[in-house]
C-alpha cells in the first residue's frame, strides 16, 4: 500500500482495477479505509458466499464487517467471470467493459512474461539476472512503440482493400525479425546506419500482417512444471 500514499488528490477519483491475483479482505478493508472505488476480479474460493450466488448475479456480501458488491456474467468464451468492488454508481454491464480495459495491460504482461520469455534467465549471478532483466524490458519496449509505425502503415497499404477485418502485423513475426536483427541495428557506428537498419527491420514486419478479430478468446494454458522455462534453453535476444 505504500504507492497508495503518494496518489495525489485526484486519483482518489479513479477506479483501481486489479486481476484476480489481487482480492484480500485486507487490501478490501484498506480501500474502504481511504475512500477509494476497487473493481477486482475475483478467483473461486476466494469466499464461500461469492462462489455460493448465481450466474448473472448483482448482490452484496459481508465479509469480515466489509459490504462487497458481486457481479457475475459469462466471457464470450462460455467462463464464468466474477468480479467484486465497491462502486454503486455503473451496472453490471459496465463492470464488464470497465474490467476489460485491463486488456491492454494484459497484452503487455504476455509479451514480456510469454513471447520475450522475461522469467527464462541466461544464469544466476545478480548481474546476469539485472542484465537480462533490463534487456528484455528494452526490446519488448522497442517493439511496442515500432508495433505502432508498423501497424499504421498497414492500414495505409489496406485502406482500398475491402476486408472484412482490420490487420495489424503479426508479433510472433515481428519478435522473429527482431532476434535476427536488433543488435545488428543497435551497433551501428552512425545514427544514418542505425535509422536505416530500423526501418528495414520494420519494413520486414510490414510484409507479416494477421486479421483483428473482435471478441477473440484463447483458453489458459495450464502449465503443470514449477518452473516455465528449462534452465538452459533461451531463445536469442
Amino acid at each position: 500500500m505504500d504507492r497508495y500514499e503518494k496518489l495525489r488528490p485526484g486519483d482518489l477519483k479513479s477506479m483501481f482495477l486489479f486481476d484476480r491475483g489481487y482480492p484480500s479482505i485486507g487490501l478490501i478493508q484498506e480501500f474502504e479505509r481511504r475512500g477509494m472505488i476497487y473493481l477486482m476480479r475475483c478467483r473461486t474460493k476466494f469466499n464461500r458466499e461469492i462462489d455460493a450466488l448465481p450466474l448473472g448475479c448483482d448482490a452484496t456480501v459481508t465479509i469480515e464487517g466489509s459490504v462487497v458488491r458481486v457481479v457475475k456474467f459469462l466471457l464470450s468464451s462460455g467462463q464464468l467471470e466474477t468480479v467484486i468492488t465497491n462502486d454503486t454508481e455503473h451496472n453490471a454491464e459496465e463492470f464488464r467493459q470497465i474490467y476489460f480495459l485491463r486488456w491492454g495491460i494484459e497484452n503487455s504482461y504476455d509479451l514480456l512474461k510469454n513471447r520475450f520469455q522475461l522469467e527464462n534467465f541466461t544464469g544466476k549471478t545478480e548481474n546476469t539476472l539485472k542484465q537480462d532483466f533490463w534487456a528484455t524490458v528494452l526490446a519488448s519496449t522497442m517493439l511496442m512503440v515500432m508495433e505502432e509505425d508498423v501497424d499504421e502503415q498497414i492500414r495505409k497499404e489496406r485502406e482500398s482493400k475491402e476486408n472484412r477485418y482490420e490487420y495489424q502485423v503479426n508479433r510472433n513475426k515481428f519478435i522473429g525479425i527482431m532476434r535476427d536483427d536488433l543488435i545488428h541495428a543497435l551497433t551501428a557506428k552512425t545514427q544514418v546506419t542505425l535509422i536505416m537498419r530500423m526501418n528495414k527491420i520494420m519494413k520486414r514486419a510490414q510484409t507479416f500482417v494477421c486479421p483483428i478479430k473482435p471478441d477473440r478468446t484463447v483458453p489458459r494454458a495450464k502449465n503443470k512444471r514449477k518452473t516455465k522455462f528449462h534452465h538452459n534453453l533461451k531463445s536469442n535476444c
